[in-house]
């Protein structure tokens, strides 16, 4: 698993990538499923309210998408976990 931390400049902007800067989370969430720029792939989509976990398949090897964390909402890679490749999962987190 690896991890993408969402660091904040002192005038309270945040970013993944420097290059990228946001006044808020969501705007920074809003861009990256819009855009990769410097992450691995884009944001895709929240998954259902319902599920608020990645699946038990996720980050196993079973043709699983690629979950990524953000407060209560679970949101799903562009580019799925490959087989066999459990370091391929990315997750968010703050």
């Amino acid at each position: 698993i690896r991890h993408y931390v969402v660091c904040s400049t002192p005038q309270s902007q945040y970013y993944l990538a420097e290059k990228h800067l946001f006044s808020t989370i969501p705007e920074l969430i809003n861009y990256h499923q819009h855009n990769s720029a410097g992450l691995i792939s884009r944001l895709k989509y929240p998954v259902s309210q319902q599920n608020k976990n990645a699946p038990s398949t996720a980050g196993l090897g079973y043709g699983a998408g690629d979950w990524t964390i953000w407060g209560s909402e679970v949101w799903e890679m562009e580019r799925p976990v490959r087989r066999g490749h459990q370091d391929d999962q990315r997750r968010l987190h703050v």
